[in-house]
């Protein structure tokens, strides 16, 4: 590897001290040279005045004596401008290395691995690349294509494993405009067909496998309790599914019980009202990890849940646009779980004082919608809904008043009328009277008096301002 590197060296390294010969020569030099003109002096010259004699002969020897004089002066000058490091000098090393090299010798480089890895032997290196469908599609598509174009060696063996509906998807995206037409499915085939040598496609877990695996992680997680229904629910939701997404849900689960006991210890909803079905709880614990959307909407309409469920059961669409066919058949596979149960308490962790009764609200509130006054008349006069007809009525006056509320004229042109038939039905139902005569005038005052003729009968009309 290191032929094909390009090193770039600096000398500053902290951790080295070396020492400056050249200065160190320089300086020994000069003070052997005086030691030895002194000690000649000292033999040579008389005892008196030996001293000033020795003087007199170096500054004769300095000023006379050229070459001396140089070699002395450029000692000085040194020692001078290396005070501060006269004989010791740090340095630093840095050293960069730089690839130099091109495709080609990358080839080269890689093959050198291999050899020294394999050790000139019949053995293969496996490469895996892992959670490369979890990448951007550019990134997927560029490793696949290095893979083939640089790292196509004897002896190595490159394992990718994937979801192969991402990889193609991936390829579609990027290479594909429009990236969902049947023209781009057949391209993204072929191309990866290119790449790969071999594709082992592995089967789904069997529904046995899914059941051992269930009742394990049940028992870690000391839910053992978890009756037949709620696990046939986990089954039925994720079968042919990965080990990591049932985990997943056990997880979400887990977590959605714990809160709901919680809840009911608090007395936030009476004892039982969460954590009493555990079928119906798994099922909405299922429904909000696999189809959080679906969730969303049943949050802004939660009567829409007995009108899907009943299309459900009679083998019906379930009425809502961009439903996924595996939502519906789940719904279809679990449409004995609790299919009458009101969701909200699920939905909202609360339960409405005045919406205990899924159904009946969704019966009354499609006969308001529907201007079906005699509809309604029936439903307050029939002997079986008797116990309920205060219930009824509440929620009559519920819908109304969020109707008006939110100025949904359309909706209280219709159900304007037959709430001022339900409060002439029941004459002592003081609250009923009043909403009726607050929707009389807000419809008066965005209407014209023909308009309000087509809607409400006059009688009628004269009928309630008598009651006032």
């Amino acid at each position: 590897m290191q032929s094909h590197l390009e090193f770039e060296e600096s000398l500053e390294d902290k951790d080295r001290i070396e020492i400056d010969f050249k200065n160190f020569s320089r300086l020994t030099g000069v003070i052997v040279l005086g030691i030895v003109l002194c000690g000649l002096a000292w033999i040579y010259l008389p005892a008196t005045g030996r001293f000033f004699e020795i003087f007199r002969w170096l500054v004769a020897l300095s000023a006379g004596g050229g070459v001396v004089a140089l070699i002395v002066s450029a000692a000085l000058k040194k020692i001078g401008e290396s005070l501060s490091g006269l004989i010791f000098r740090r340095t630093v090393r840095h050293v960069t290395a730089k690839p130099a090299f091109s495709s080609e010798k990358f080839n080269e480089i890689f093959r050198d691995v291999v050899s020294q890895a394999t050790n000139g032997k019949e053995r293969r290196l496996v490469f895996v690349f892992d959670n490369l469908d979890r990448c951007p599609a550019e990134v997927a598509v560029d490793v696949i294509g290095v893979v083939k174009t640089f790292l196509d060696e004897p002896g190595c063996v490159y394992v990718i494993p994937c979801d192969e509906q991402a990889i193609l998807t991936h390829i579609k995206a990027t290479f594909l405009k429009p990236p969902d037409s049947e023209a781009s499915d057949s391209y993204a085939n072929q191309f990866l067909t290119k790449f790969f040598q071999m594709t082992l496609r592995l089967p789904p877990a069997a529904d046995f496998a899914v059941e051992d695996y269930l009742d394990r992680q049940l028992k870690e997680a000391g839910m053992e309790d978890l009756n037949t229904d709620a696990r046939d629910v986990l089954i039925l939701g994720y079968r042919g599914e990965t080990p990591r997404q049932i985990k997943r849900v056990l997880n979400d689960l887990i977590a959605y019980r714990g809160i709901a006991e919680q809840i009911e210890a608090e007395k936030l909803v009476e004892v039982g009202a969460l954590t009493s079905d555990l079928g119906h709880l798994t099922k909405m614990a299922v429904l909000s990890v696999k189809w959080p959307s679906f969730m969303r909407r049943l949050a802004d309409d939660p009567l829409l849940w007995t009108d899907v469920m009943q299309r459900v059961r009679s083998q019906a669409d379930v009425g809502m646009e961009n439903v996924a066919p595996d939502l519906q058949q789940f719904l279809w596979n679990t449409r004995f779980v609790s299919p009458e149960v009101d969701i909200r308490p699920w939905l909202y962790l609360r339960r409405g004082t005045l919406e205990k009764d899924a159904s009946l609200n969704r019966r009354v509130e499609e006969i308001l919608q529907n201007g079906a006054w005699k509809a309604l008349l029936e439903l307050l006069g029939d002997e079986a809904m008797k116990d309920k007809k205060q219930e009824i009525l509440q929620i009559v006056s519920s819908i109304v008043r969020r109707w008006q509320n939110s100025d949904r004229r359309v909706l209280l042109r219709n159900g304007g009328p037959v709430l001022l038939k339900a409060s002439l039905a029941v004459p002592d139902d003081v609250e009923l009277r009043k909403d009726a005569l607050d929707v009389l005038d807000h419809l008066a005052s965005n209407a014209s008096p023909e308009e309000l003729e087509q809607l409400f009968d006059v009688k009628d009309i004269c009928r309630l301002l008598e009651t006032r």
